[in-house]
């Protein structure tokens, strides 16, 4: 996945924007940053290719999920 990271956020803005809730998770570590040799594309100006850490945080975002849906 591919997304813009904005590293200063303030409380009142973490509700604003979809991008925002990525950029929560990837700076509290339930997101990790892709390495550059592992990338099939480049990325945009701005982008971040984020990844799941771990089985632990997948299974997270897996039962949440599927508890929303």
């Amino acid at each position: 996945m591919k997304e813009h990271i904005e590293e200063n956020l303030t409380y009142d803005y973490l509700h604003s924007s979809e991008e925002n809730l990525w950029s929560v998770l990837y700076l509290t570590g339930y997101l990790t940053t892709v390495r550059k040799d592992e990338l099939p594309e480049s990325l945009e100006e701005g982008e971040t290719a984020l990844k799941i850490p771990n089985k632990e945080i997948r299974e997270i975002f897996e039962s949440t999920v599927k508890k929303f849906s």
